[in-house]
């Protein structure tokens, strides 16, 4: 009975260890090796201001911590109010936010890709997840939401111009929308993305009617953002050109060769052979067409390209600081390359090979899982210590922006 039952449900059960591994991964020690520090308490505060001060807000944060003038819609503030609420403003919140992000990720990764190409495929692409991105994910900020919005937008995209389905434009709307609430990365690079494949959009009178359906859809993500910009729109147009002026440089080739390995960033490589990295594109269409032998097999390569791309181009262009997150984009769809090879290879039943895919998941786990159990996160452990340590003194904490001491002191002293 239960070997039956294995058998029957074994897919199913996989999966469901697979999530109980990254959950665990997740949310293990929150409060120790989840950081609570600059961009985690300011967003506690705005959680406090909505929930205590009843304050609304119509935009979301600068996108690059307070020196462009520039905002992010508000929806990132409110979705974590949500989990300030539930902990009555106790910044474990933040912890579990970025948790149960990670794991909304999950689960939608996992959908598209089983829905994409196979179960194993699907497998493969959440287990690597749940074993790499493990501080990524933990650490609670718009960021956490990017690669969400892109395999969103990469599989409204996929069921438009591949599959030709025009119900689709409602889901890119959505995740466009979006893409505007969680960081300037995504602002930028998914218009554009969206915008270089509007010429293999269906032509067809359905594409009509569910553009029409789109447009109330995306526009009311934007309401906030455009009743902002209407009441400062010279303050608004000022930092934008000043921002445009300051950080773009212009194109240059140096620049963007300087950028190849960024842009791959997200491909597993090691450290003497970093060029490992550059392979896993061109394989994944070699094998990709090999197996297909369709037209659409190349439009399908060009919008998997366009997620390395564009970001790569775009911050050519950039000449402020770069950071590995920028790249973030381009995340889940290393993920679906990775677990796509990885299928093609353990179907070809070669004793050999699936030997070498084992011992090289082993060993990629346990360098992974090693890594995050060895760093020590600035979590809230040793601030809560230090502020419940104060006020048992008698001693006030002074208001210090995005110090975790000073929020930590506000809800241990606060009136209910």
């Amino acid at each position: 009975m239960r070997m039956n039952f294995f058998k029957k449900y074994y897919l199913w059960i996989i999966f469901f260890l697979i999530l109980v591994l990254h959950i665990f991964l997740r949310f293990y020690q929150l409060e120790a090796k989840s950081p609570f520090g600059w961009d985690q308490v300011n967003t506690a505060w705005a959680a406090k201001d909505i929930i205590v001060d009843h304050r609304v807000f119509l935009s979301g944060p600068d996108p690059k911590g307070g020196s462009t003038g520039l905002y992010i819609g508000p929806a990132y503030y409110y979705l974590a109010a949500l989990f300030y609420f539930l902990t009555n403003l106790d910044p474990i919140a933040s912890g579990l936010f970025a948790g149960t992000v990670s794991v909304i990720t999950s689960l939608t990764l996992f959908y598209i890709v089983k829905k994409m190409f196979s179960f194993i495929t699907a497998f493969i692409a959440i287990f690597i997840y749940s074993i790499s991105s493990i501080g990524f994910d933990r650490t609670q900020w718009g960021v956490n939401l990017i690669p969400l919005v892109s395999i969103l937008v990469f599989y409204a995209l996929y069921r438009i111009i591949i599959t030709k389905d025009e119900r689709f434009l409602m889901l890119l709307a959505f995740s466009l929308g979006l893409a505007f609430q969680v960081h300037f990365t995504t602002i930028v690079f998914v218009p554009v993305i969206a915008l270089l494949t509007i010429p293999f959009f269906p032509r067809t009178k359905k594409m009509i009617k569910y553009f029409l359906l789109s447009l109330p859809i995306f526009f009311i993500w934007l309401l906030p953002a455009i009743w902002t910009f209407l009441s400062n729109s010279n303050h608004y147009l000022s930092n934008s050109v000043t921002f445009s002026n300051t950080y773009n440089h212009g194109f240059h080739l140096r620049r963007f060769l300087q950028l190849a390995n960024d842009a791959f960033i997200e491909f597993p490589s090691f450290q003497s052979l970093k060029f490992v990295r550059f392979i896993f594109l061109p394989a994944f269409f070699l094998i990709y067409y090999l197996k297909n032998h369709k037209r659409s097999s190349i439009i399908f390569f060009y919008l998997i390209s366009l997620w390395i791309l564009v970001p790569w181009i775009v911050l050519s262009l950039y000449s402020g600081e770069i950071t590995n997150y920028y790249f973030s984009l381009s995340m889940p769809i290393a993920l679906i390359i990775l677990s796509y090879i990885i299928t093609s290879l353990i179907e070809l039943k070669k004793l050999f090979i699936n030997f070498v895919i084992f011992i090289f998941g082993i060993y990629f786990s346990f360098v992974n899982i090693s890594a995050f159990f060895k760093t020590n996160f600035p979590g809230l452990s040793g601030s809560r210590i230090h502020v419940k340590s104060m006020i048992k003194n008698g001693k006030m904490v002074p208001f210090v922006r995005g110090d975790p001491a000073s929020y930590l002191y506000y809800i241990y002293t606060r009136k209910k």
